[in-house]
């Protein structure tokens, strides 16, 4: 199974979608003194409005997820090259509220349809980053918990997990020079990143694999002015098999 990073440029972050029961007593630590961090109880009012039926046989799940003081997801110590530290909370209806008693402290928070009812977050899986992000967005919100709070996440089916993802562009994008476009990759399956402008042949990115980040240089000199142009990356393994895709359309 693809193993994958959820990586955001503020935080370079790592997640990953390897399998994995419910993981409890992670979240407890020490504080500086010796003593208990206070928990406080956090509250998820949700409402996924895509096509999925969600069900026992395919739950919403939720990774409540702490960060450092770097604002970085944090590794789980027990599986450092698995999922993130995180308290997993499962809903079987598509609307509804649940709760956890939580370590004060910062988190972060991502839902997602397991469809196959595996436990996994997979690659097309729906999901969303609170509040109402993507993996390819710059940044994320992070809820600070220092007492009883109560969230909001909604989301449908715009989001589907991909293994490679492209940050600049963004979606209608207007662009008036050449430029960079760059972007993340999850996973170290991934051995090269190719770009295809109008679907063109495709170009080699250059890609850093310790922070899965890729980036290349676009000349729109070959390109019409004044119309929308298609933009490609594919993410493939090293036996030259593609993994995954993502497309975003700019304006030129």
């Amino acid at each position: 199974m693809i193993r994958i990073a959820l990586i955001f440029v503020s935080f370079l972050t790592v997640l990953s979608i390897t399998s994995c029961g419910f993981i409890d007593e992670l979240l407890g630590g020490m504080s500086g003194n010796g003593l208990k961090s206070p928990t406080y109880t956090l509250s998820i009012g949700y409402e996924y409005q895509g096509n999925e039926i969600a069900g026992i046989g395919s739950p919403i799940i939720f990774w409540v997820m702490p960060l450092d003081n770097s604002g970085e997801v944090q590794d789980d110590p027990y599986n450092p090259d698995g999922p993130p530290l995180r308290k997993e909370l499962y809903a079987y209806a598509p609307y509804g509220t649940l709760s956890a008693e939580i370590e004060q402290g910062d988190y972060a928070i991502l839902a997602f349809v397991d469809d196959n009812g595996d436990g996994s977050l997979n690659l097309g899986d729906f999901y969303v980053v609170y509040d109402r992000r993507s993996i390819a967005d710059i940044s994320m919100d992070k809820v600070e918990l220092f007492g009883n709070r109560s969230v909001y996440v909604w989301f449908d089916d715009s989001y589907s997990w991909h293994a490679v993802f492209i940050r600049e562009p963004r979606e209608s994008q207007i662009v008036y020079d050449s430029f960079w476009a760059h972007g993340g990759f999850l996973g170290v399956e991934v051995s090269e990143v190719l770009v295809h402008i109008e679907g063109g042949p495709g170009y080699p990115a250059s890609i850093d694999h310790e922070n899965g980040y890729w980036q290349f240089f676009v000349d729109v000199t070959p390109l019409s002015s004044g119309k929308y142009h298609d933009l490609t990356v594919v993410a493939r393994d090293s036996s030259g098999n593609t993994i995954d895709s993502y497309s975003v359309q700019f304006y030129y």
